[in-house]
This record gives structure tokens, sequence and C-alpha cells, in this order.
């Protein structure tokens, strides 16, 4: 049986998850971008080629790429978002490859879905903003955070960009989200 704790970024399911895991050690936890048997979204999925092409044109980081990967039959599976890495371009580089909205699919599984509503949506993102940053406070995620909502179609369709227009465009989500 499987379970999946979502919800908003700062909602508390990294927290629930811990403790969960605390209390049932005997369980397997997987996190988001982790290589997990029911779910791959943040994962890219390259050939055998590409994965080699990658390998060289990231020699710097290749045994960080390297122990993050995983063959699945001709191809490579690499949880690229657990790669902590300032070289610039390389998490974009990995997005063309990705694996997401769950392509690979497991009918035999039992799935259960629990939702952690956010009450307050600007205190979470202030929370995980603190908790994503490096050791002299430079925030690491909210930037990619930003860049990649501004950048998004639905912003660029819509005009949004900027701080209060991703809150406000959480929020709907969380409703959405919700709803289904």
């Amino acid at each position: 049986m499987n379970y999946f704790i979502e919800g908003l970024q700062g909602s508390g399911k990294s927290t629930l998850v811990d403790r969960l895991s605390g209390k049932h050690p005997d369980h397997k936890v997987f996190r988001e971008g982790d290589y997990s048997p029911v779910e791959l979204s943040w994962c890219a999925y390259v050939s055998r080629d590409q994965y080699e092409k990658i390998l060289d044109k990231y020699d710097d980081i290749r045994k960080e790429i390297e122990a993050y990967s995983y063959k699945e039959d001709n191809r490579m599976v690499i949880c690229y978002t657990r790669i902590i890495t300032d070289i610039p371009g390389f998490h974009k580089d990995m997005e063309q490859y990705e694996i997401y909205n769950n392509q690979v699919t497991y009918t035999d599984r039992e799935i259960h879905i629990c939702y952690l509503e956010s009450r307050d949506i600007n205190a979470n993102i202030d929370v995980i903003r603190k908790e994503r940053s490096d050791d002299k406070g430079n925030e690491l995620w909210f930037p990619l955070m930003m860049r990649f909502f501004d950048g998004s179609p639905y912003a660029k369709r819509h005009g949004l960009s900027g701080e209060d227009a991703l809150i406000d465009h959480l929020k709907q989500r969380q409703e959405l989200e919700l709803r289904i």
C-alpha cells in the first residue's frame, strides 16, 4: 500500500513524513525527486548514449550524477533535483528529459492520498525560504521557484510575475487541489 502526502510548499509534508517514518521505521519513505517505484517526477529518463553525453558535459559533478542514477533496461533514470550544484544550466538542461505526470504506471499497487491544507501560504513560504538557504543565509530554493513561475507558460499567458502573483497562484492551486 502506498500513501502520497500532498500539499503546497511549506504545508508540513516533510514534517509529517519524518514523524511517520520515525514511528514506523520498517516502512520505506520516498521523497519528491527520489528514485521511487511508484512515481518518477523530477527525474530525467535518458538513453545510455544521452547519459554518457551528460556525464561528459558535466564531468565536474560526474560522481554526484552517478550516485543519483539508476539503470532501467537500456535507459537511465537521473534523480537530478537531488544534485546540489551551482553549475549554470544543469537543472534546466535535465528538465528536457524529465519524467513527469506519472508516465510509469503501476496498476497493481493500492494508493492513498493525504492532502495537507495550508492555512497561511505566505508564512509557509517564508519558513521554507529560510530552511532552503545555505549556511550564509543565501536563498537557494526561492529564486529558482520565482524563475520557474515567472517563466512558466501560465504566468506569461496571464501577464503574471513576482511574489504576490505566485502567492495568489498557490492559493488558487490549493483551492483546485482540494476540490479534486
